[in-house]
């Protein structure tokens, strides 16, 4: 009898194995704590490839606004018409303004016909400027910011035939240089270093003398 009840108990004990038990508490936390990790690692890295994506769509699209402003500036200028001082429709060019009759107005027409723009300078935040943009007769008084430039002192300059820089047009003397040949745009940065944006109008910018009879009166061309 106690040789039946001892090999009942040798089966019994066998069937309960080390691999017959369930995980214990502390296994359980350990696979959590590991699983947390793990978890944590990856939104990490989620996150900064999203961080990187981002920046670098930002960056993108700061640089094609940036090269998209300064085409409008290009196209502009070089399709301001020469005329004389004395004109309404004389180019004009001051340290943070210029005014010119030009062929390439940036709004949209259904008839090619000039129009009479104005690009400025404008303070911005810190030490930048904005360049702004109107036409006669539309926004003339609520000029719109088509780019923001880098951080420096900004002026337009002014070249002559004769390779003098000037701070404005026209000059005071007594040529009919109607337009300069090359148009600058200036941006000093002594960290960063210069930045210019160079146009040279298409036009002729010399212009013949009006011819006026004995009493002093312009004679139709």
């Amino acid at each position: 009898m106690s040789h039946r009840r001892r090999s009942a108990m040798d089966k019994r004990g066998c069937c309960r194995g080390p691999s017959s038990r369930g995980f214990t508490l502390v296994e359980v936390m350990i696979a959590l704590v590991i699983t947390s990790m793990l978890v944590s690692v990856l939104v990490s890295a989620l996150y900064y490839v999203f961080r990187v994506q981002d920046m670098l769509r930002g960056e993108v699209i700061e640089r094609e606004s940036s090269l998209r402003a300064k085409a409008w500036f290009i196209g502009a200028l070089r399709a301001c018409l020469p005329a004389e001082k004395s004109s309404e429709s004389a180019f004009s060019g001051r340290a943070l303004e210029i005014r010119c009759e030009t062929m390439e107005a940036l709004e949209p027409r259904r008839v090619p016909v000039t129009a009479r723009i104005v690009f400025a300078l404008r303070r911005a935040e810190g030490n930048a400027y904005a360049l702004a943009y109107a036409e006669q007769g539309k926004d003339a008084a609520n000029p719109r910011t088509i780019a923001g430039l880098p951080e420096g002192e900004a002026a337009f300059r002014f070249v002559d035939a004769n390779g003098n820089e000037l701070d404005r047009w026209p000059p005071d003397r007594s040529e009919t240089e109607a337009l300069p040949s090359l148009i600058k745009l200036s941006i000093k940065n002594s960290a960063a270093g210069d930045t210019v944006w160079l146009v040279a109008p298409r036009a002729d910018p010399w212009l013949p003398p009006v011819p006026k009879n004995l009493l002093g009166i312009p004679i139709p061309r």
